[in-house]
């Protein structure tokens, strides 16, 4: 009776055990947020299929697959919207460029305050050794001189 209960058991939690994974209550992290390339990006495929949209439509209009009407209409559409992309491109790099110099300017800043920190903890020589010293340091640690 007990060999029983202790295999039940024993499948029971290897059971719980397996599926323990499948059950338990899942924490997804979708970023939604694009990136500037990403955007980039879509716009520039955006603008390579409206292009070839246009020669499509011009060619179909050569071969007389579309009335003249059709074709007036359905150009201007397709101009309108690579001329909107084209703006909007524009948009972007006017502010990837405004991006990159603020990017730039904070590493100037940067670079400025590290290298006034290196400037305060320049070393020193001691006047009686010659040994170098730290800017913090009161006394020589190789002869003992005040500085």
């Amino acid at each position: 009776m007990w060999i029983y209960l202790a295999i039940l058991i024993i499948l029971f939690g290897s059971g719980y055990w397996m599926s323990y994974p499948l059950l338990k209550k899942r924490k997804f992290n979708f970023s939604l947020k694009e990136t500037s390339e990403d955007l980039i990006h879509d716009l520039k495929t955006e603008k390579e299929q409206i292009y070839l949209a246009i020669k499509e439509l011009e060619f179909d209009y050569k071969m007389g697959k579309l009335s003249e009407e059709d074709y007036r209409n359905l150009n201007e559409k397709y101009v309108l919207k690579a001329a909107k992309i084209l703006k909007m491109d524009e948009q972007m790099e006017e502010k990837g460029k405004s991006l990159d110099k603020e990017i730039e300017e904070e590493i100037e800043s940067e670079v400025l305050v590290l290298r006034k920190k290196l400037e305060k903890k320049k070393n020193l020589f001691c006047n009686q050794c010659g040994r170098e010293v730290f800017h913090e340091d009161r006394f020589c640690s190789w002869c003992g001189n005040r500085l």
